[in-house]
């Protein structure tokens, strides 16, 4: 009998395909999966060439075969048919020498807050494509070139949910090593392998040589079996081709020193073919998979920072509650949260790691309000998040829009909170912080206590949770009432910490309430459970900087019995007075919601100014454009990622657009007019969209013609909007090839006109060799537009 691919991976290095999309024709259409139906014996002989070069498993034509994708080329009608001939074609071609991989890859679009579409959306998406490949017979799915650790835990979740067969996680990462919207690999790891990937890794990207960092990153993240297929280099435009300059050899030297890594399987991708293959196989075949030695370690993340709870304790910022909080309560009841982000940045400016969100009370729907909350939330920091709600409805949708790994506060030894809580956290790949308190109650003895922890840990592994993602919490009661219990609680979180061997957590705050100069007592408490082995503290975390008394410690430990002398010591203290704080000045508020990403305030912020009597002009030249060209900067510096980029250049648009209603049209100067559009033939605007934005926040008139766009329909535009400037976009190698076309057509018209280029294919070689200007990203393409636009003025001039 066969081994079975899993099975295989412990004894053998197996060899993927190299690319489909550089090896079909391109002339044949520019929807690729659509050759499946058109085409199929192109389809069928690449994959027969690699079969014939021996690689082990083939890759179906099937990347793009999800609703969204097929919508673009008018073939969403025929999505079960593509996907169903691009497995039987690659099933025909593999024969009995190598099994099948259904190739996944991304929808090409944004969820929220950064787009349109939701977690059920997108899921519905993935959940459709997957059941038909895996009913067509496929033997493995890989979720391959994926952008956003957000979408890729929905394709994944998908994936296990639907099908029974292994699947491949593939990401892709820019050469700062980091995923699009910001995660590297350890970020990677930590969010997606409580998801249970069978494999996971890197595809596309950079060439090998980029690709070597980023693997040995994820070999040190995890004990997962790991897969890599890199480009054969960045592609070069040569005679009018386009070339991949990594050879065979090349390819498989890197192939060799992935293996030497603890890479299980490695392939090759775009701009690769059958002879990339069978040089990687010569080199690999007779290697035998490398054990790698990973510690087991505790993670939270945020889709762009990790929380590691090795150096303990780690603070969880407990004051997003609106407990006791006339004014956030007020705040959440009518869906305004500018006290949730002032606190949030708070806390994180305070030492907090992890931020805690409840947003439970009267009058609040708290499913609908900790969603949105969250969402404001990652806009304003990277920390980590803790869902604080007794709600399955509320955590859900809370686990559904966060982008990175959470800590669900929490489960307790109740049947009922573990039959609900602990699905929960294993369906989304959260953490888990489990109360020893039951149906009885809290138990007064540290026995008692253990016995209710080791049931919750004991049913969350079975329900398949890591230890490395449980939390106990023993329970801190105020000593005002319960003095005893302090001591006891400690007691407790070291017989835990002893026999289950996992993490502790202590709610400090408890511990004061109902006793004057709280942030005393609450930091005493702290420092004294830190010495017991407490793991992580939620509280206020300007509270562990205060240093604690010998008169404070005494009341914890019960030797100042009632508090008596505490309270009589803090009854001579005055506290010094809260004053209001004066209302920042409305030029930086309304900096500050740009470099936020503030949607929420900034009409009002706008409205304020214009009230003050600012010019419209003034706002926009002295306030907003420095703060994004300061959002521009943090971009360069990898302080920001994407999704804060898009946040902040949307509400500068918000702004911007509320402003110029205030303007004469003759008063509005423009850094100049830009034709706009992704080339004919490509159907990929993410990217495009994403320049064009930015441009329009730095005052330029932007004439967004969409993608697909014949050189005609952009030669017309220009010259009947008389336009400055054109920007042009290709994401593929069959594509670029139209930028050329269009800048000929332009010499031979004699228009003087410069052309700004970008995309995931075009480099700054092939837009020299063309006679157009290269931008790598949104950023740059602002920088090089004011250029090109300067020195058309200036030449005009002289």
């Amino acid at each position: 009998m066969k081994k079975s691919f899993l099975e295989r991976l412990k004894d053998e290095i197996l060899v993927f395909d190299g690319a489909m999309g550089t090896e079909l024709p391109p002339n044949l259409g520019r929807c690729p999966e659509g050759l499946n139906l058109t085409h199929p014996e192109v389809v069928a002989k690449v994959h027969s060439s690699y079969v014939d070069a021996g690689a082990d498993v083939i890759t179906t034509n099937t990347f793009g075969g999800n609703r969204l994708k097929l919508k673009e080329s008018g073939l969403e009608d025929k999505l079960e048919e593509i996907n169903t001939r691009g497995i039987e074609i690659a099933k025909e071609a593999a024969g009995d020498k190598a099994l099948v991989a259904a190739s996944v890859g991304p929808t090409g679009k944004l969820l929220e807050p950064l787009g349109e579409f939701t977690f059920d959306q997108f899921y519905d998406v993935y959940r459709e494509q997957i059941r038909i490949l895996a009913q067509a017979g496929a033997d493995i799915i890989i979720l391959e070139t994926m952008l956003d650790i957000q979408e890729v835990k929905i394709a994944l979740l998908a994936a296990k949910e639907n099908c029974d067969l292994p699947v491949i996680s593939s990401l892709t990462f820019t050469k700062e090593g980091r995923m699009v919207t910001g995660s590297d690999p350890l970020i990677a790891a930590t969010i997606l392998e409580p998801l249970k990937p069978d494999l996971l890794g890197a595809n596309c990207s950079l060439g090998p040589e980029g690709l070597i960092k980023v693997m040995r990153k994820f070999a040190s993240a995890t004990d997962l079996p790991l897969i890599v297929e890199p480009n054969a280099g960045l592609p070069r435009m040569v005679q009018g081709k386009t070339v991949y300059p990594a050879s065979p050899d090349y390819m498989a030297r890197y192939a060799s020193e992935f293996v030497n890594l603890g890479i299980n399987v490695v392939g090759s991708c775009c701009g690769s073919g059958p002879e990339h293959t069978k040089a990687i196989i010569s080199k690999v075949k007779d290697k035998r998979p490398k054990k790698r030695k990973v510690k087991s370690m505790t993670y939270l993340a945020s889709r762009t920072k990790i929380a590691s709870f090795a150096k303990r304790p780690v603070i969880i910022g407990e004051r997003i509650n609106p407990t006791g909080k006339k004014a956030l309560q007020e705040e959440l009841r009518n869906d305004r949260f500018s006290l949730v982000r002032e606190e949030a940045k708070k806390q994180a400016e305070e030492g907090a790691k992890v931020l805690d969100m409840n947003v439970g009370g009267e009058g609040i729907d708290e499913a609908r309000t900790l969603k949105k909350a969250i969402l404001v939330i990652e806009k304003t920091t990277d920390l980590s998040l803790s869902i604080d709600s007794p709600n399955p409805e509320a955590i859900e949708k809370a686990l559904k829009v966060i982008g990175g790994k959470a800590l669900i506060n929490s489960a307790n030894g109740k049947e009922e909170s573990l039959k609900v809580i602990l699905p929960l956290a294993k369906r989304f790949g959260a953490a888990i912080i489990g109360l020893t308190l039951d149906e009885e109650g809290i138990p007064k003895t540290a026995e008692k206590r253990l016995q209710i922890a080791k049931k919750i840990v004991d049913r969350a592994v079975k329900v398949g949770i890591s230890k490395e993602n449980i939390f106990i919490d023993t329970l801190t009661l105020t000593v005002a009432s319960q003095q005893e219990q302090a001591l006891e609680s400690l007691k407790a979180l070291k017989l835990v910490k002893r026999e289950l061997g996992v993490k502790t957590i202590l709610g400090v705050s408890n511990i004061s309430f109902g006793l004057p100069n709280r942030p005393l007592l609450n930091a005493t408490f702290y420092h004294l459970a830190k010495s017991y082995g407490l793991d992580a503290a939620l509280m206020n975390p300007r509270d562990v900087k205060l240093k604690g008394s010998s008169l404070a410690l005494k009341v914890l430990k019960g030797e100042d019995k009632g508090a008596k002398e505490y309270i009589k010591v803090q009854k001579g203290i005055i506290e010094e007075e809260i004053r209001p704080k004066e209302e920042a000045d409305i030029r930086i508020q309304l900096k500050e919601a740009i470099i936020e990403g503030n949607k929420e305030d900034i009409l009002r912020l706008t409205e304020e100014a214009l009230k003050k009597e600012l010019k419209p002009l003034k706002i926009m030249d002295e306030i907003l454009t420095p703060a994004i060209t300061l959002v521009g900067e943090r971009y360069d510096e990898g302080i920001y990622f994407l999704p804060q980029l898009i946040s902040s250049a949307e509400v500068m648009k918000l702004a911007c657009e509320r402003l110029s209603k205030e303007m004469k049209r003759e008063t509005i100067s423009t850094q100049g007019r830009i034709v706009m559009a992704t080339v004919e033939g490509d159907i990929h605007d993410i990217g495009k969209n994403i320049v064009s934005l930015l441009l329009s926040n730095h005052g330029f008139e932007v004439i967004d013609l969409g993608k697909d766009v014949k050189k005609e329909k952009i030669i017309q535009e220009v010259l009947s909007q008389k336009a400055d400037l054109i920007g042009l976009s290709a994401l593929m190698t069959t594509t670029m090839g139209r930028m050329k076309e269009i800048g000929d057509e332009l010499k031979r018209r004699r228009i003087d006109i410069p052309t700004l280029v970008g995309g995931a294919v075009v480099t700054s070689q092939y837009a020299k060799k063309i006679g157009a200007t290269y931008a790598e990203d949104a950023i740059e393409a602002v920088k090089k537009a004011k250029e090109l636009i300067r020195a058309r003025v200036s030449k005009k001039n002289r």
